[in-house]
């Protein structure tokens, strides 16, 4: 520990130049010193207090971080600063000094190469009437470079996202994910506009796009859909698919719905066709039958029609 005080009876020297005084009485004192300084060399960070009139104690360390030989106040430690966060360093230590705001500054040294954190406190005696300005410098470079490398990957990965969400929200048919208990995580700009909901309230009321009719069917009475198809496609470990007359936003529709699992993520994804030629078609030879049935019926001649056996 380095002290440099000023010629004026200053707090600094009042603090802690008796503790460099040689004498037989000032045993306990050296004693003192002593353990003050196993105590410096032991704290995590290297540290420069400056008193109000001047005086400066500093650890080597913080010299060797910012490339100095000696400190005499603050105007040598910005010098070795960048100039914003020199400026930057001149205006929260004045606040510091003034109204005793501590504060923590990440600066870059004038060679651009050390990213250094500079913490700012105001230490006082036990009376309280003596206190001291210290700073805190700490060489946080690679820790920076770290936290830069996961901000980008972090932004490449948001990138990606947005570029996958942007491309399945232009498919014009319905998309979503579930978790591993079947529910609704994420859906597309489609699978919305069926439903007429935003993906928020999809997602928190868990409102599926398909669901069974009130009264099933003979036909439909095996078919598998929401939920229950999702957990039949996790618990096979293939994609599973139903094909449903269902009603949608009003509309009745020929669907046919497909689960997919994911088993690496543990979730699956679903999507939903309409199949509309297919609906038409069946729709056509429906009305064909039963207009040949209804012709068929109104004949008054005999007419057996036999199959192929």
């Amino acid at each position: 520990m380095k002290i440099t005080a000023s010629k004026k009876n200053n707090t600094l020297k009042n603090l802690l130049w008796p503790l460099g005084k040689k004498s037989g009485a000032n045993d306990k004192l050296l004693a003192e010193k002593s353990r003050l300084e196993a105590f410096l060399a032991a704290v995590p960070g290297e540290y420069c207090g400056i008193d109000n009139d001047g005086g400066v104690a500093y650890s080597n360390g913080f010299c060797r971080l910012l490339g100095l030989e000696h400190i005499t106040g603050l105007t040598d430690i910005q010098n070795q600063l960048s100039p914003t966060d020199s400026a930057a360093l001149e205006g929260l230590f004045g606040r510091l000094e003034k109204q005793g705001v501590p504060f923590t500054l990440k600066a870059k040294d004038n060679k651009g190469r050390k990213t250094l954190k500079i913490s700012g406190v105001r230490g006082k005696d036990s009376s309280g009437n003596n206190c001291l300005n210290i700073l805190w410098l700490e060489d946080i470079t690679e820790e920076q470079k770290t936290n830069d490398l996961l901000v980008e990957e972090h932004k490449i990965q948001k990138e990606e996202i947005e570029r996958l969400q942007d491309s399945l929200d232009g498919l014009p048919f319905p998309i979503w994910m579930r978790d591993h208990e079947q529910n609704i995580v994420w859906c597309n700009i489609a699978y919305a506009k069926k439903t007429g909901h935003r993906p928020s309230t999809i997602i928190s009321q868990q409102k599926e796009i398909v669901t069974y009719p009130r009264k099933k069917k003979a036909a439909q009475k095996d078919v598998l859909l929401g939920r229950d198809l999702a957990k039949k496609a996790m618990e096979s470990g293939r994609s599973q698919s139903s094909k449903a007359h269902v009603i949608i936003a009003g509309d009745r529709l020929l669907v046919q719905v497909t689960e997919t699992p994911l088993k690496a993520q543990n979730m699956s994804v679903g999507i939903l066709e309409e199949l509309i030629q297919e609906d038409r078609l069946q729709t056509q030879i429906k009305t064909n039958h039963e207009a040949n049935r209804g012709l068929l019926e109104k004949l008054r001649s005999a007419i057996a029609i036999y199959g192929a056996d």
